[in-house]
């Protein structure tokens, strides 16, 4: 289902709406019990109008990735012609494609590493060295 939605998403935008999904969440009510309840969350687009024109991002979870290597969006004309570069990308992922882009930003980006200041990431990389 999440590779799919960012063409629910377009198909929405299309009709000038927001693409939700259903989630369940659990909440304490007034007596302090636990209640499964229903909401509904807003899907992000992988794509922002801007320039006159539409510039569409490949993600992979909620982070950006260079799906060429060197550019994070591509650009096009018209919100219509976002659905051509969304199935482009859906098919990518499928044959493959984007599993070097992935890895390269994975490499880089160490979930140790996150929030760190770039002067303490450098001394933990030449402790590991040693």
């Amino acid at each position: 289902m999440a590779i799919l939605s960012p063409r629910l998403v377009h198909a929405a935008a299309l009709k000038k709406q927001d693409h939700r999904v259903e989630r369940h969440k659990w909440i304490k009510d007034e007596f302090g019990e636990a209640q499964l309840i229903k909401t509904h969350r807003r899907v992000r687009p992988w794509f922002f109008d801007q320039d006159s024109g539409w510039y569409v991002q490949c993600r992979y979870g909620a982070r950006v990735i260079a799906a060429d290597g060197t550019n994070n969006a591509v650009f096009v004309k018209s919100l219509d012609e976002v659905a051509a570069v969304l199935d482009a990308f859906l098919n990518a992922a499928a044959a493959g494609e984007l599993d070097a882009a992935i890895t390269k930003w994975q490499s880089g980006n160490h979930a140790s590493n996150q929030g760190r200041p770039r002067q303490q990431q450098m001394r933990l990389t030449q402790t590991q060295q040693l």
